[in-house]
């Protein structure tokens, strides 16, 4: 069965975006921005603040000791940022057949 299809106006959604997809320039995908309140992040923090010291050293017994580290130290640091230097970057995968063979 065919059906004729009428060309509709392009939704709010459409006139925001650029062809790839990305948001114009002017345009969000928040417009309301973050909800008010805490984070549980912040909420948390502020909980584990108002602990005593006893209380805080019974939730340390609780946690993973390598937790108690970071929590003390913060996080090892990693060296993973890779950069082209503003050169293209083209990445090439050899895939080899179990015969030995490149396809």
């Amino acid at each position: 069965m065919w059906y004729n299809t009428v060309m509709e106006e392009p939704t709010k959604q459409e006139e925001s975006r650029n062809a790839d997809g990305t948001f114009k320039k002017g345009f969000t995908g928040n417009p309301l921005g973050r909800p008010k309140g805490q984070t549980l992040k912040e909420f948390v923090r502020e909980y584990l603040m108002s602990l005593d010291d006893e209380a805080k050293l019974e939730y340390i017994k609780e946690i993973p000791k390598d937790m108690v580290w970071k929590m003390g130290e913060g996080n090892p640091k990693q060296d993973t940022d890779i950069t082209s230097k503003g050169e293209a970057v083209v990445m090439a995968i050899n895939i080899i057949n179990p015969d030995g063979n490149k396809s």
